[in-house]
């Protein structure tokens, strides 16, 4: 599937800031309350006086602040309304670390990666799994339990602050497969951080053109890590990668601001996982994967 980026308007600034709100009291509903001053009901007061104004921010610091505010709206927005009749057991974890820290810190951090952890497990909610917690939950446990049809997957989500990073995270997150139980896993790696830097005046679809070869450079890197590992025991287990980026690109029109929004994806199949005995289950969660992170993204997914 292929989908450019889609343009932000204030009016569905308004929208998000209304449907954030209405997450927000329903997952206070469901046990767990967010505080008024917590970063969710800071996105949702700051997107509120963005409605007012009814223009977008010109500056840098402004604008990093609107695109936080803009993802973990969007983020919890997907979340709630994947959880309506409850909180699956695998996401408790994430969801009461997302709330932590204040908007204006962006980048790479404890409730970031908590976002992460919250934004894929409703991705794969979505495609067609039960999200569970580890039976024994430690830091050496994956950070959820996927049962897809007649599998159970480790899950390891993991957010590098940068380029450099990725490869290092890939090998922590095969370490923890690696202690836990002898099962296939799922590697997923959000590159949000890496691929938002500076990324802004310019034309949505060609920046996001550029950042999706990237993506691609990274991905085709990482598979490459894993097929040289394959006899190490978290490595040989990793039967799905997923790497995916939620991207907002800053174009300015006629001296105003304003935010386009995608999500870039790749998926990897490693059909020798587990010494090759799973058949097509991990394909067809792969598809489900895939299918959870279109309604995700409301169709907005640029590329898999």
């Amino acid at each position: 599937m292929e989908s450019g980026p889609k343009a932000i308007s204030i009016s569905e600034i308004g929208t998000l800031a209304k449907r954030l709100g209405e997450a927000i009291d329903l997952l206070g509903e469901l046990g767990q309350r967010i505080h008024p001053n917590s970063r969710l009901s800071q996105a949702r007061d700051h997107l509120q006086e963005l409605n007012s104004l009814g223009t977008f921010p010109s500056s840098i610091e402004e604008r990093l602040t609107t695109t936080s505010a803009i993802n973990a709206g969007l983020c919890i927005i997907r979340v709630a309304d994947a959880i309506r009749f409850g909180i699956p057991e695998g996401m408790t974890h994430a969801l009461s670390r997302v709330t932590s820290g204040r908007l204006e810190i962006v980048g790479n951090s404890m409730w970031h990666q908590a976002e992460s952890e919250l934004l894929f497990g409703v991705a794969v909610l979505l495609g067609g799994a039960e999200v569970q917690l580890p039976l024994i939950y430690d830091v050496k446990s994956p950070d959820f339990i996927a049962d897809f049809r007649t599998l159970r997957y480790s899950v390891e989500v993991k957010r590098p602050s940068s380029s450099k990073k990725v490869a290092r995270k890939i090998s922590s997150a095969a370490n923890q497969i690696a202690s836990f139980q002898n099962q296939p896993a799922v590697i997923a790696v959000d590159l949000t951080d890496v691929l938002n830097a500076n990324i802004e005046n310019g034309n949505p679809d060609q920046l996001l053109s550029s950042l999706d070869m990237r993506l691609e450079e990274m991905h085709v890197a990482a598979i490459r890590q894993i097929n040289r590992n394959t006899r190490r025991p978290g490595f040989s287990r990793v039967a799905l990668l997923i790497f995916y980026a939620r991207i907002i690109v800053w174009q300015r029109i006629r001296d105003c601001w304003g935010p386009s929004f995608g999500l870039v994806l790749r998926g990897k199949l490693f059909e020798g996982a587990c010494s090759g005995v799973l058949a097509d289950g991990p394909g067809r969660f792969l598809q489900g994967i895939i299918h959870g992170f279109e309604r995700v993204a409301g169709g907005k997914v640029w590329r898999y």
